[in-house]
């Protein structure tokens, strides 16, 4: 500026047009200048406008982020990497940590910072620092869930490296969730468990009602494998042809949102039943119903039971013929016009008392049943036949007319005379009566059948007693050959005393049946007792002494035997009165059984048995005359031994 104002002063011609000029250049210089200088001052304006624009939003985003970093419920660290010389990861120091991971942890701020993780978790292990420890060196982030033992709480934990001597651990508390998909998968488990443990048979199967699974019960039950069915229609494996439709309807109802719980029939591979218990579950998702349970529990066990609860109610145990309840109940209901005429035939099996004393009452029940079976078989199929109790049976015959039940009754009678145990004829009396009209009293009808029976009974009686007794005589005879000789001899030495002491005929008549009849109860002894050739225990000897009240039973039964039955009972007393079975002595005892204990006495001693050797008569004789006044009759004693076998000898 100064040249150029020393040149305008000292120019000796100064021209007017040049400085015109020159001044104009020097202004538009100043006006750069000035704009430079405008612009500068604006751009650095500008500048400082951005910078502070720029700190107030970094310190809004700072504060939003630490905001967020302090309200976030995830726990956040920020750990230093300490490295070791030579560069690898040695420990690591804790720098800040969010309110949520000291709320998970359980600590204050101020007792975690500047403190490094193996002081903080000891407790981490060597899983822990291997995962820290691979994201320090590699940068890879690694994402896991951890039970931390000390919190008892289950993390989901985020390590990630943000920087090169930075960790960042975020974790967050899925201790719930956890424990909900454990409990999840025990129920998962436990349904599994259930369904292939189950004592029931079980078949899952989708809602187009084809089979999914079974379960080892179902196999057992039903037979089949899953291989086998699997993709089939459920109804189509276990409902037969004939009940199809109706099982059909039954799982379509179910996948239609009703319930199913039932008894029914279900068959198996074999194509035999089974009685099931049916019930139907339904499974659901998004309120739609998508696969079916079909439970099958096995009740032929229970149907079983109650059928034959059921049965017994209505029929006797021992023949299986129907009860006194069910004919009662069928006789009501038959009482109609419709079955008109309607007969009964009443039946008694004879001489069952006597067949029990003599045989026992095994062999007695095994006779009732005989009859029933002869009776049923002499019947149609569905007529009905009832045991009313003991040795009584009765038959039902709706529009059965009185011919037709006389005819049932012969074919019955000519049936039994052809059926014999123990050597006995199989004998049952019987009588009938007929309703012809709606007037009659259908009671009154039974009650005229029984009365009919007891007269046909009466007139048979006695031959059917007399052929019964003989019969029993004779078994005991067929299977003991030794009681049959014996009970002979008796017969005739009871005779030889008799006219010894000069009894009638009719007398002697008596004492030679008494002694052939006297052991007649030990038809119901074993034999294996009678024969036994050791020593006999008390229980057995017991056994032995019944015989005279059995053969007393026997006898008692028969009419023209009632007198020696008494005879039989006694043969066992003593003349002291230490006898059996009642204990009498002396002339209590009736004649004719002291008679025979005597000629009994001496025969078993002098004849071989299985359990001792026979005696001379003369020591055998000796022997009655020692138990003479005791055992013995001392005046049969001695009429036996002089004027009997004295003689003999």
């Amino acid at each position: 500026m100064k040249q150029i104002t020393g040149a305008l002063l000292f120019s000796a011609t100064p021209d007017i047009t040049l400085l015109t000029q020159t001044a104009g250049n020097y202004g538009l210089i100043l006006y750069c200048v000035i704009f430079i200088l405008l612009f500068f001052i604006i751009m650095l304006y500008g500048r400082i406008y951005n910078y502070k624009t720029t700190v107030n939003a970094t310190e809004k985003k700072v504060r939003k982020y630490k905001a967020i970093f302090q309200s976030m419920q995830e726990g956040f660290v920020l750990l230093e990497i300490i490295f070791n010389q030579a560069g690898e990861p040695e420990n690591y120091r804790l720098i800040d940590a969010n309110p949520a991971a000291m709320l998970i942890a359980g600590l204050e701020k101020g007792e975690i910072i500047d403190r490094t993780f193996f002081e903080l978790l000891p407790q981490a292990g060597a899983e822990g620092i291997e995962r820290l420890n691979k994201v320090a060196l590699t940068g890879e982030p690694i994402s896991c869930e951890v039970f931390v033992n000390h919190i008892q709480k289950y993390l989901l934990v985020d390590i990630y490296k943000p920087e090169k001597d930075r960790i960042a651990v975020m974790f967050s508390d899925i201790t719930r969730k956890s424990q909900a998909e454990s409990l999840a998968e025990r129920q998962k488990l436990r349904l599994e468990a259930l369904f292939k443990n189950s004592s029931d048979a079980i078949i899952l199967f989708d809602s187009h009602q084809e089979i999914i699974d079974i379960n080892e019960k179902f196999t057992e039950l039903f037979g089949y494998t899953i291989d086998e069915i699997r993709g089939k229609k459920v109804d189509m494996v276990v409902a037969s042809e004939a009940i199809f439709d109706k099982a059909n309807k039954l799982t379509s109802d179910l996948l239609n949102g009703h319930d199913i719980s039932m008894e029914s029939v279900r068959f198996g591979a074999d194509g035999q039943p089974r009685e099931v218990s049916i019930k139907g579950i339904t499974i659901k998702l998004n309120n739609e119903i998508i696969r079916g349970y079909g439970i099958y529990t096995d009740i032929s066990q229970r149907k079983k039971a109650e059928r034959e609860i059921l049965y017994m109610n209505y029929h006797d145990q021992l023949t299986n013929l129907y009860n006194r309840r069910f004919f009662e109940e069928e006789l009501r209901r038959l009482d109609t016009e419709r079955n008109l005429p309607i007969s009964i035939i009443m039946a008694d099996v004879n001489g069952l008392k006597l067949y029990n004393d003599a045989f026992g009452h095994v062999e007695g029940d095994n006779l009732l049943i005989k009859a029933a079976e002869l009776i049923k078989k002499e019947c149609r199929e569905d007529e009905i036949i009832a045991r009313l109790g003991g040795d009584e049976f009765v038959i039902l015959l709706p529009k059965t007319n009185s011919e037709e039940a006389k005819r049932i009754i012969k074919r019955i009678k000519t049936s039994g005379s052809e059926i014999c145990l123990k050597s006995m004829e199989l004998s049952i009396s019987l009588g009938w009566s007929t309703k012809k009209s709606v007037d009659q009293d259908i009671n009154e009808l039974l009650k005229n059948a029984e009365d009919n029976m007891y007269k046909n009974k009466l007139s048979e009686r006695s031959g059917v007693k007399g052929k019964a007794v003989q019969a029993i005589i004779n078994s005991f005879h067929d299977k003991n050959k030794i009681e049959e000789q014996h009970s002979k001899r008796v017969s005739r030495l009871c005779e030889a005393i008799g006219i010894a002491m000069g009894k009638s005929e009719s007398e002697l008549n008596v004492l030679r049946t008494a002694g052939l009849l006297h052991d007649i109860g030990k038809i119901a002894i074993c034999e294996e007792i009678l024969n036994k050739p050791d020593k006999l225990t008390e229980e057995e000897w017991n056994e032995i002494k019944r015989h005279p009240e059995i053969g007393y039973r026997i006898l008692k039964s028969v009419n023209d035997k009632e007198e020696i039955a008494e005879f039989v009972l006694a043969h066992h007393e003593r003349w002291d009165g230490k006898g059996y079975p009642k204990g009498i002595k002396g002339e209590e005892i009736p004649l004719i059984a002291r008679i025979i204990a005597v000629a009994c006495a001496y025969d078993s001693m002098t004849s071989k048995r299985p359990y001792r050797n026979f005696l001379p008569w003369e020591e055998a004789a000796g022997e009655l005359k020692k138990n003479a006044g005791a055992q013995f009759d001392p005046e049969i004693v001695k009429i036996f031994t002089e004027k009997v076998i004295g003689k003999e000898s």
